[in-house]
Formats: C-alpha cells, structure tokens, sequence
C-alpha cells in the first residue's frame, strides 16, 4: 500500500484563515442585510404614518401649527392613526410610547432651482427623519420635531437652522401681498435677495422680459390675474413659500364704495366728501354709545372692477371692497365681509340706530361686476365709523379685536392688560411709526397681539407700511408751513363749516381748557380721560371734549 500524506499544519491554517474570511464577509452581508431590512422596515413604517399626516393636514387644517406640523397623539384620538400602530422609532405600540405626545409629523420643502423654475419636493418629517413621497430615499434635513428616545444612526444636518425665512415682495418699498395686473414688484428673502425664484400656476403668463434680475432682487411682473407663489432656496434654511394675487380688485385693501353714508355730527356725509377736520360718529368701546372722534387716517381715492353688495334684514345696502369689518352678534367680534365661514347669509350684525345698538341680519351677498371708486376712514382710538348705520371697522379685525367685548360691544378686561408693563409698546419699539399714529391708534397696547401670537411686530408694521405709512395712498392730514394741525373742539363750540379754522392748532402745541362754573370735567374720547377746567392737554391728534356738569 502506498503511505497518504495528510494536510500539513501549515495548510490546515491556511484552510481555516479563508473559511473565517469567507464566514466573515458573508455574516457582515447578513447582518447589512439584516440592517437594511430593519431600516426599510422603519422607513415603511414612519412612511405609513408621514402619509396619513398628508390626509390628516388637508382634512384637519386647523391642528397643523405654525410650523407646519401635526401631532401624532392628535392623529390618534382624532381616528386616523390605529393605536395599534409601532412606533418605528422605538419599535413599541405607538399609544403606549412614553413619549408619543410630543412627537410630531411635520411638512416643508427643498428647493431646487433651476434658472426661474424651482423644482419643490414635498417633505415630510418625523422624529428627524425625512421620507419623500416621490422617492424611497431617506435625509437628514429635518430638525427632529419631537423628543427621541432611541439612538439613531441618521446624523443630523448641522447646517439646519431652527428659524424659518419669509418670503416678502415689495412695490415700490411697500410690502405687499397682492398686485394689479402689470404692477412690476420684486421679492426678497433674508438671506440674499437674488435666491428668490417663482412659480406660477397655470393660470399666470408673466410679461415679455420678465422675471429679471436686477443686482440683488428679482423683478416680477405679471399681466392676468392669478396666484403667483415665491420659493426661496438658502443651503441649510428652510424658506416660506409667499403665494401672492394678481387681481384686478385690491383685495388687501379695506374700503367702503363711493356715496356709503357717513354719520357725523351734522347728520350723514359720503365717504369721497370725508375730511380730517369732520366730526364722525362712532362707538365708543369704554363707555358703550356714540361718541364723536376726528379721523386720524384718510385713504385716497382708488378704483376697483367689482365690489361685494351686502343686503341686510331691514333693507340697508353695504357696499365694500376687499376686506372690511362688521361687528358679528353671534361671535362677539369684527370679522371681515371676504371671510365666508364668518360672515354669511345669516350672520346677525351691530348696527345704530337712533343712538342705540340693533341686530340685523345678511340675507344677501353679491359679487357685482362694476367699476367702482373706493374710500377709507379711520376714526381716532376706536378705528370704527358708522356706515350706512352698519358700525364698521379696518379689515384688520385682529386690530380691532384687541380685547374681548361684552354684549352691549364695550371692552371686556382690558384695564387689567393695560396695568401690565409688558404688554405696552413704549414709543422707541416703534419710532418708525409717527408719534400722532402711536398715540391716536393707541399703538402701544397692540404689543398685546404680539404676546399672545395674533400678529407679529413685523406684521404690524408692515401693515403700517402698505396704508397709513404708505404716501401714495394717504390723504395727508391738515398741513401748515410743514406742520400738521389737527381740530380741537369742545362741545360747547358753535362750529360750521366756514368757522372750523379757528380750530386748528398746531400738533405739539398745549390747548388750555376752559374754565366753566357748570362744567366738573372735560371728557375727551380720543383717549377716554377726564380733564378738570383749566387742564393743559398736548396736542397729538384731533380731540373732541364733552362736559360732565357739576
């Protein structure tokens, strides 16, 4: 027989040194593709939920908060979202997570910009993760909108800011959200101007030339009406999307149409014929009747395509155009005549008559196709004029709305807001605003709003801007050798029509009230005080004083 040779120890090692490579890479493939599975499964599952998220926003607009996110725990008591559900963070039943109520589902955008068309993909983010729903593909580009209680191998961007940019577009330095056919106006971000980009709907044929870029902005300019929406694209910020109008009715503006009666003092005036130095009606929020202020602002002329008819219980006709406000019985508050859900057939408002307070109801809307001038008024502290005997207000209701009313529409609680420091704006906050505006609008107390998130300061101010700061919409108030002056009355004065002069005084000058043997105090409306006889007042705007006899 002949001797077999068995392995050397040499070989044998070598044998099992490639065995344990081989072992090696396929259990490092194994525990990938165990990996992977795991991952695709967690991206289905948190898939699954982001795109009931997209049903749930859409169905239940008024849970989606400012920052464009739905809470899971909402999704859930709301019957959207089985409570059987696994967490794909944590792996557990989604209603027993410890921390299933602060997570979130959250909606934004990434922008990819190419020359004037940006190509917007939708992003739905969940715990950090990002799953598009136009693509399995999975990044690190959301903040984590909730607390995270696992470990995760997604490395979140350090290059994601916690502050979202506005879009804003300007005409003429003026910020705006809506245009006229053919307005040329150009849009910014905060971060370089030339990174805005648009996109049109369908609807929208932008005229020859344009869009262009002129050295740090861009300049739009559209010809038919239409929604336009502005996209930003800033490496690591996350942009608002601005979608503004191109209309041929003003739609920002809140405007009465030309022969609307205005109640003064002297009976009813239209409201082209309104002046700074007429007396006008209006109701008095602290004491609950009418009382007479001078105006503090003045829109000029301006003209519209149409305007809505508004046609109530009794007969009387409204006339407006774009938003305007009414005081609603059934919400107790101002709301716009363009909101439809507040303001309908059916909708019971605050009308004066004979001095006293009356409910009447819409019983007809109508948009009429008319070309139409328009006016506005804004009276001094209480922004309201009577119209038609319908008492009505700046579109702006929010303003308006600064504190709850009672039934009989006086303010409710509000001296306990105003004792606050903190809820007053002091002048420096808002020295960008002339003094007689800060003191006549009481400017000072819409620091409330701020506080409470009903408006921003930005907002405030740029509603300024666009109306009672804008000089191409203003009627500037009485002027003087470059002073304003403003009327001064008292209701003991015989004024007429060819007297008012003698009234004017000069703003910043000291008016010194009369002495009166019958008179204990002057009461002066414009800023709800009480003065004695012979009582030095300040000069800021126009000031009607009543007597309160001894």
């Amino acid at each position: 027989m002949k001797n077999k040779k068995g392995f050397t120890l040499i070989e044998l090692l070598a044998v099992i040194v490639v065995l344990a490579v081989i072992l090696a890479i396929a259990g490092t493939a194994v525990i990938k593709s165990i990996n992977d599975s795991k991952e695709k499964t967690k991206y289905l599952a948190a898939n699954d939920i982001v795109n009931i998220a997209e049903a749930y926003m859409v169905a239940e607009r008024n849970k989606v908060d400012d920052n464009g996110c739905v809470a899971v725990k909402d999704m859930v008591d709301d019957g959207y979202l089985d409570s059987d559900t696994t967490n794909p963070l944590t792996g557990e039943n989604i209603n027993s997570s410890s921390d299933l109520s602060s997570q979130k589902v959250c909606k934004t955008y990434t922008i990819k910009q190419d020359e004037y068309a940006p190509i917007k993909n939708e992003i739905y983010c969940f715990d950090g993760f990002v799953y598009k729903l136009n693509g399995s593909s999975r990044e690190s580009l959301c903040k984590s909108s909730s607390k995270n209680t696992t470990k995760s191998n997604t490395t979140k961007s350090n290059t994601t800011k916690e502050k979202n940019l506005p879009i804003r577009c300007y005409k003429n330095g003026i910020q705006k959200t809506s245009f006229a056919p053919d307005d040329e106006f150009y849009c910014t971000i905060s971060l370089g101007i030339s990174d805005v980009e648009y996109q049109a709907s369908s609807s929208i044929r932008s005229s020859s030339g344009y869009p262009k870029k002129e050295s740090n902005k861009i300049v739009l300019k559209y010809t038919n009406t239409g929604n336009v929406t502005i996209h930003g694209a800033k490496g690591g910020y996350v942009i608002e999307p601005a979608t503004i109008k191109i209309t041929n009715s003003p739609d920002e503006d809140s405007c009465l149409v030309e022969k609307t009666k205005i109640k003064t003092i002297d009976g009813y005036k239209n409201i082209e014929d309104i002046r700074y130095d007429d007396l006008l009606a209006t109701w008095s929020y602290d004491l609950g009747k009418i009382v007479y202020e001078y105006p503090i602002w003045i829109e000029k002329e301006d003209v519209s395509d149409y305007y809505q008819k508004t046609t109530f219980s009794d007969g009387t006709v409204l006339k407006t155009v774009g938003f305007h406000g009414v005081y609603s019985y059934d919400l107790n508050k101002f709301v716009s005549v363009d909101d439809k859900d507040n303001f309908k057939v059916g909708t019971n408002v605050a009308m004066v008559d004979n001095g006293n307070l009356k409910k009447v109801t819409v019983t007809d809307i109508e948009i009429i196709e008319e070309r139409v001038k328009f006016y506005h008024v804004e009276s001094t502290r209480y922004y309201n004029i009577i119209a038609n005997n319908i008492i009505t207000t700046d579109g702006h209701v929010e303003l308006t709305n600064l504190y709850d009313f009672n039934s009989n529409i006086t303010w409710n609680g509000n001296e306990e807001i105003l004792k606050d420091k903190n809820n007053l704006y002091s002048y420096n906050d808002l020295n960008t605003v002339p003094y007689y505006l800060y003191k006549g609008l009481r400017m000072k107390e819409a620091k409330h709003l701020v506080n409470n998130n009903v408006i921003t300061k930005e907002e405030l101010i740029n509603i300024l801007n666009s109306t009672m700061l804008n000089e191409d919409e203003t009627l500037k108030p009485i002027t003087k050798n470059g002073s304003r002056y403003w009327m001064v009355t008292l209701e003991t004065d015989n004024i007429s029509v060819k007297n008012k002069g003698k009234y004017l005084k000069k703003e910043g000058s000291i008016y010194v009230l009369p002495k009166d043997d019958d008179v204990k105090y002057w009461y002066n409306s414009s800023d709800n005080k009480y003065y004695k006889p012979g009582s030095k007042v300040t000069v800021h705007h126009g000031m009607h004083f009543t007597k309160i006899e001894k």
